[in-house]
């Protein structure tokens, strides 16, 4: 029986899928259901029943995760470290949709600016969990907050 090759700083799937779990609530999640919130004649208008909400937000929790993490896996299939940069990218593109609402918030920063500053702060995310097994293995820990959303 052949052993398991060596996935040295790589991540399990589980994790991978948290991660995104996690961001993604935040990024995409959050803020729509927050419209719907805000605006609860959509749910009248559209003759919106429990179930239906239900599974827009089990769309909004789940798809997104699922379709990024097979993209990492996808990526991996062409070489480990390729994996580990696109799974970085996608962290760090994650955490600057997070941060742009935000940035754009603040009175002295216009959009170019909002914009420069929230690459620049998903660059550095990126990097930071491509190097730091701190961040890559403490991040699912952030999925406990997706059942908040809910």
């Amino acid at each position: 029986m052949s052993r398991p090759r060596n996935t040295r700083n790589q991540l399990p799937v589980a994790k991978v899928f948290l991660q995104f779990a996690a961001l993604s609530a935040m990024a995409v999640a959050q803020p729509v259901l927050q419209l719907v919130k805000e605006n609860p004649e959509f749910l009248t208008v559209h003759h919106a029943r429990g179930w239906d909400v239900l599974v827009l937000a089990a769309t909004l929790l789940l798809v997104l995760p699922t379709v990024l993490t097979a993209v990492v896996l996808l990526a991996r299939l062409l070489g480990r470290m390729i994996g580990r940069l696109v799974l970085a990218g996608l962290l760090g593109a994650m955490i600057t949709l997070i941060l742009l609402p935000v940035l754009d918030r603040l009175p002295a920063v216009d959009g170019w600016a909002t914009l420069g500053l929230g690459l620049s702060a998903g660059a550095a995310f990126a990097v930071g969990s491509a190097r730091s097994s701190f961040i890559r293995d403490n991040l699912a820990i952030l999925a406990l907050v997706v059942p908040i959303f809910l």
